[in-house]
């Protein structure tokens, strides 16, 4: 919740049609990360939530990107099949402080940084 507080706030500023891409590649990052850490339980669920609500709120008040809904729900179903996986190997002992990271950029994006 305090995240989306953070895009709404964040796209009271214009967004080129990139900075729109690189905000929707940083929440289906995290949608990766958390699955990699967490499986498929409610810290993905959360993630994958907020991703459909960034291209929704990309769709109101700002450029659309080229990223859809759709590319949102093809990462998942492709994350549940085994399909898609991490760019870079993580060590899972660290995952909780990787996920607490991915929350700060996600957290900066929305401040504009």
């Amino acid at each position: 919740m305090f995240s989306t507080l953070l895009v709404i706030a964040g796209l009271t500023s214009t967004l080129t049609p990139q900075q729109a891409d690189r905000w929707m590649g940083a929440y289906l990052h995290s949608m990766k990360l958390h699955y990699a850490c967490r499986g498929h339980g409610s810290t993905y669920r959360t993630a994958k939530n907020m991703a459909l609500r960034q291209v929704q709120l990309l769709d109101l008040y700002g450029p659309s990107g080229r990223f859809t809904v759709r590319d949102v729900t093809n990462l998942d179903r492709d994350l549940q099949a085994g399909k898609v996986t991490l760019d870079a190997s993580i060590n899972l002992k660290d995952c909780e402080n990787l996920l607490l990271e991915d929350k700060a950029d996600l957290e900066a994006l929305g401040d504009g940084k």
